[in-house]
């Protein structure tokens, strides 16, 4: 019980009162109960008692009725209200009482609510005035709150100013407290019930503090739910601060779990320190805890309040798990994923909010670029497991069309050889006077070609699967007896760098190829110089990062190897590589001297993708032809790499456990080719299955992109 008056304490904290209480049996019958309080708090205007009693409900309080089962109701009155209350007339003639409520079934006595918070008495002009009753129920019985008015309740106000809403926050806004005049007394009076219909009430006296007067403000609290687990501890500290900056201010707590303890420095600021320690065991729920920081001005003392929630969680499970995601680099993004039993699921994408989601899951919105998305999952009552985390670059841009290198010219043989670059990581495909398209790899070399024109055609795909546009060479090989050409314009002589817009390194990281290509003459020497912008004692300046040179060759078209320096490697390995500036110097058989420069970005080589369709036999792991063909191509380019990992990619078709072992598979017969060619590096296998689509398997298109054997290339 906590009894507050508009008296001072006769003899100061200690100070005892007499109070009389009066419990009424179902029958009608009374019997008095004295409690002695003792004071807790003294001002010169107010005074806070509290005290303990205890009522039996049996045949000694109740002797004529025998205290039979039913309704017992508690009831404390007296006729002492001041004059003055604004919101109840005539106040001071006027009785205060409040009344609790509890009910003895099969000789037990049910429990009344209880409201566990401390009364807030004073009113800051123009200051919010807020106040929860930290109401709480033995019996584990739903609560509602209600205030009580006039002529329902004829000892309670005529008129509300207060608003109390379910969660018991009793509330005064600040455009209302700003029309109060400093020194005006004003009531409410509050019931909380449970289910049972058993309750309690509150009738409290508040009185509106000089002008000027700010109430204090509790920092470094959340709205949301503090969470916990079982057997766990958490610790939560936070402050109040005096809103005058001249008071001390004090923290307390009511509503404090029997595992909850608050450790308190009184001060401007106070400090305060909340731990949390559930004990193992403990079944999962929320708890309320009211904290009040009340300060020390001596008329009128203010409080600020805050109200935490605390919610005790089960374990959390263990991660999700993805049973599918996009590749490193793709189309498309939709994910899979599976956890415990009855699990339910939230995403986060790029960091962003955490939303409830469902498996499949597809992001929508996405503009090209990398994106991460985490995936988290809770039972009923746990606490969120740790997040199940992917990493992918979304690309739904097709890649310009591969750059020829060098090629044939005007020969009177029977063979074509091309090279051509590309973004890194692309796979090639080729073909030759409108024939199938096949798989193929820089530098690709065509035999037993007849006399006479020729087309030959170059695609490629990006690690997504985004097929470019096709490149066409057209070539002539000339015949026994050519024909004397044409009488031709002459034309100035002019050299342009084949390169696309990215261009990946050699495989060992230390060397690319740039294509060097003349018009209008043959090419006795061409000079290659790759620059990058490098930042040294904060100034930017161009920096030499490696260079090659090409001798006697007598083409128009060739292809220069450039050896990258120390800077050059450094610089290329990091994410992203560097954007670099190739400049060439072409002399003419003529001693005509040409130059050209672009700007490019040079790109590690860290992933090579071997299609499997064409290197493998449909639905087999067995390495055709071709695919040695391919697998010869890549591993002389593999000195220098650290490590290989070959991962195997299916489509959709066929069950996931087939289409893992036949991944699995697949990059065993890659890896082992290699093996065999004589590639030193460690070399390590695993599947994806269908887990890593680079596409849609929705389309034959998408389904021929997701078979494959992905290299992934370590160089440290």
């Amino acid at each position: 019980m906590t009894y507050l008056e508009v008296y001072g304490c006769p003899s100061g904290v200690g100070s005892q009162k007499n109070l009389d209480f009066n419990v009424e049996s179902p029958t009608g019958e009374s019997a008095p109960v004295q409690v002695d309080a003792v004071a807790t708090r003294c001002l010169p205007n107010s005074a806070t008692y509290a005290g303990e009693f205890d009522v039996p409900l049996d045949t000694i309080t109740f002797p004529t009725d025998g205290a039979p089962d039913g309704r017992y109701v508690l009831r404390w009155r007296n006729g002492n209200r001041i004059a003055g209350i604004v919101n109840l007339a005539n106040s001071d003639n006027g009785y205060v009482q409040f009344e609790a409520q509890v009910r003895k079934v099969t000789g037990q006595a049910t429990a009344a609510p209880f409201l566990g918070s401390d009364v807030v008495t004073g009113i800051g002009r123009g200051s919010l005035y807020s106040q929860n009753l930290n109401a709480s129920d033995a019996d584990g019985g739903t609560l509602t709150y209600a205030t009580r008015l006039k002529p329902e309740d004829p000892d309670a106000a005529d008129a509300d100013v207060v608003t109390l809403d379910q969660t018991g926050q009793v509330t005064i806004p600040a455009a209302t407290t700003s029309t109060f005049a400093a020194g005006a007394h004003y009531i409410y009076k509050a019931r909380v019930t449970d289910s049972q219909g058993d309750y309690a009430e509150r009738d409290v006296l508040m009185r509106v503090a000089p002008d000027g007067a700010l109430a204090p403000t509790i920092d470094g609290l959340s709205t949301e739910p503090y969470e916990v687990e079982p057997g766990q501890t958490r610790t939560i500290e936070f402050s109040a601060s005096d809103g005058n900056a001249a008071d001390t201010v004090a923290i307390s707590a009511s509503g404090l779990p029997a595992w909850a303890t608050l450790e308190t420095t009184p001060g401007n600021p106070a400090r305060a320190t909340l731990r949390l320690a559930p004990p193992a065991g403990l079944a999962p729920g929320t708890y309320g805890i009211n904290f009040d920081a009340v300060d020390d001005e001596a008329t009128t003392p203010l409080t600020g309040t805050f109200r935490i929630g605390v919610a005790v969680r089960a374990s959390a499970p263990a991660a999700p798990t993805y049973v599918s995601a996009p590749a490193a680099h793709a189309a498309t993004a939709t994910f899979a994923f599976t956890g415990v039993p009855s699990a339910t699921f939230e995403c986060q994408l790029d960091g962003g909010a955490w939303t409830a989601c469902t498996s499949p899951y597809t992001p929508t919105g996405l503009a090209d670029g990398t994106h991460t998305l985490r995936v988290r999952q809770s039972t009923l009552g746990s606490m969120p497991s740790s997040p199940a985390t992917h990493t992918w670059t979304l690309d739904t841009k097709a890649p310009a069309a591969p750059a020829v290198q060098s090629g044939p010219g005007a020969t009177s043989g029977t063979t074509a050889t091309f090279a051509f670059a590309g973004e890194a990581g692309a796979t090639f495909s080729c073909r030759i006077d409108g024939g199938a398209w096949a798989p193929c790899a820089s530098p690709v070399r065509f035999t037993g070609l007849s006399a006479g024109s020729h087309t030959f055609e170059v695609r490629q795909s990006d690690l997504a699967g985004n097929v470019s546009q096709v490149q066409v060479v057209r070539f002539t090989l000339g015949a026994d007896q050519p024909r004397a050409p044409a009488p031709r314009a002459p034309v100035k002589p002019a050299v342009r760098v084949a390169l696309g817009e990215s261009i990946a390194t050699g495989l060992g990281g230390t060397g690319t190829t740039v294509g060097c290509k003349v018009t209008g003459a043959v090419v006795d020497q061409c000079v290659v110089t790759v620059y990058a912008k490098v930042t040294v004692d904060g100034k930017t300046k161009l920096v030499a990062i490696g260079s090659g040179r090409l001798t006697g060759r007598g083409a128009s078209r060739t292809v220069v190897g450039v050896k990258l320096n120390a800077r050059g490697r450094q610089l290329v390995d990091r994410i992203g590589g560097v954007r670099a500036v190739f400049k060439i110097k072409a002399t003419t058989k003529g001693g005509t001297v040409l130059r050209a420069t672009r700007v490019a970005r040079l790109l590690p080589a860290r992933t090579i993708v071997i299609p499997s369709d064409g290197q493998f036999r449909v639905g087999d792991d067995t390495l055709l032809a071709q695919g040695r063909r391919y697998a010869r191509a890549i591993a002389p380019q593999l000195k220098g790499v650290k490590r290989v990992t070959c991962t195997g990619h299916t489509d959709s078709d066929g069950g996931v456990v087939a289409n893992r072992a036949l991944g699995l598979a697949r990059a065993k017969a890659v890896c082992a080719e290699l093996r065999r060619l004589g590639v030193k590096a460690p070399l390590r296998t695993r599947s994806a299955g269908e887990s890593r689509p680079r596409a849609t398997n929705d389309t034959a298109q998408g389904r021929r992109l997701n078979r494959r054997v992905e290299l992934t290339l370590s160089y440290r």
